[in-house]
């Protein structure tokens, strides 16, 4: 089984509604058997973005409009989870998948992403585990370092996860992230400086490492979209420019 792989850039910061309606796109043309067979993991970097997830409704001129002033944007979407934040610094992932295909439950796919996490965050020398039960995401101690939320239809995935890089952290004091009030966030570059190792890091650092991740947990080869459908690539490329 082959996976593509797709950056949606330019720009680099690319927006999250453009990205959502990509996700949703091909999403639909698996549905409806256009593109049945094929599956696509997309990375990006996101501007400044607040989204509230299925569980929170009716707050775009409330809460919407306060996160608003901060000169970010804001959604309310349909994945799970709550409230969190997106932005320069943070690798997002999309994977577009059939659980079906690789014999997996919802919960069996959020356990694969967490493990896709771990893996990466271990290649850095950062040990990391699994929330508690209430807890979604991945964690270093009490410290929250990537965010999980996804939303499953007809057996297909859209949203992801959210891996902070070097984000700006302080972003997520103008919140309660994912609803958890007594714990703190941390990024790569974070822990970097409390284990006294010097250096930056990028999502491009990252990219690569979680895709081997992938393609272990997944048991497939992953390759770029344009080597395994042309097509489709060059449907999200009109998609990218037009939207």
């Amino acid at each position: 089984m082959q996976i593509g792989l797709k950056r949606l850039q330019p720009p680099e910061l690319f927006p999250y509604l453009k990205a959502l309606k990509i996700q949703q796109e091909v999403a639909q043309l698996i549905k409806n058997q256009q593109k049945s067979h094929s599956q696509v993991i997309f990375y990006v970097e996101h501007p400044p973005t607040f989204t509230a997830g299925r569980r929170i409704k009716n707050t775009l001129t409330t809460e919407g409009a306060r996160l608003n002033t901060l000169n970010a944007e804001y959604y309310e979407v349909d994945r799970g989870g709550q409230t969190t934040f997106h932005g320069p610094g943070q690798l997002v992932c999309y994977p577009v998948l059939n659980l079906k295909s690789h014999s997996l439950t919802v919960r069996a796919y959020v356990e694969l992403l967490q493990n896709v996490l771990i893996n990466t965050c271990s290649h850095f020398g950062i040990t990391s585990h699994r929330g508690k039960c209430s807890e979604t995401g991945v964690w270093v101690e009490d410290r929250k370092i990537a965010a999980i939320g996804v939303q499953v239809s007809r057996y297909i995935t859209t949203h992801g996860f959210a891996l902070n890089c070097s984000t700006d952290l302080s972003w997520f004091e103008h919140i309660v992230p994912c609803g958890i009030t007594d714990k703190g966030v941390t990024s790569i570059k974070t822990e970097f400086k409390l284990m006294g190792r010097d250096g930056d890091i990028s999502i491009k650092d990252v990219i690569p490492i979680a895709t081997e991740s992938f393609r272990e947990a997944l048991n497939c080869e992953i390759l770029p979209l344009e080597q395994i459908d042309e097509e489709l690539n060059q449907h999200i490329n009109k998609l990218m420019l037009s939207l």
